[in-house]
C-alpha cells in the first residue's frame, strides 16, 4: 500500500492509498482521542522523570502529511511545534538522520531543552 523509498526516508505514496486511508486515519484518530481523554498523559520512569506516553511515530504517523505533499521533516517540525516531546524511531526505518536534524533545529530555536525530549529508538 505504501512504497517507502529506502534511499533515505522520503515516501512515494500511492495517491489512491492516501485517499482511502485518510478516512481510516480520521476514524482511528477520533476513536483514539475519545479513549485517551481520561488516560494518564505521562508515565514516571525509575529515575523519577515523567515521560509522555504518547509519542510521534516516525514510521507511519507522518504518512497523513505525505498525502498532503509534506515530508517527514515537515511532519516532525509540526509535531514538535504542537507539543510532542516523545519521538519514536528505529534503525530499520532509515530515518534517524531526518529525526536528528529536526530535533536539532527545534533545540536551536530555543523552544525546548534536550532534557525535555524523549527520543526512543529500537
Amino acid at each position: 500500500m505504501y512504497m517507502i523509498n529506502s534511499s533515505r526516508s522520503e515516501a512515494n505514496v500511492n495517491q489512491t492509498a492516501c485517499a482511502l486511508d485518510l478516512k481510516e486515519w480520521s476514524n482511528s484518530l477520533f476513536m483514539l482521542e475519545r479513549r485517551i481523554k481520561n488516560m494518564e498523559r505521562t508515565i514516571e520512569l525509575h529515575n523519577g522523570v515523567k515521560m509522555p506516553i504518547i509519542g510521534f511515530g516516525t514510521w507511519l504517523a507522518w504518512i497523513l502529511l505525505v498525502c498532503k505533499g509534506k515530508s517527514l521533516s515537515d511532519a516532525l517540525d509540526i509535531a514538535l511545534e504542537t507539543g510532542y516531546r516523545h519521538i519514536d524511531t528505529a534503525y530499520v526505518y532509515e530515518n534517524e538522520d531526518v529525526v536528528g536534524d529536526a530535533v536539532q533545529r527545534f533545540l536551536n530555536s530555543g523552544k525546548a531543552k534536550r532534557e525535555d525530549l524523549f527520543i526512543v529508538t529500537k
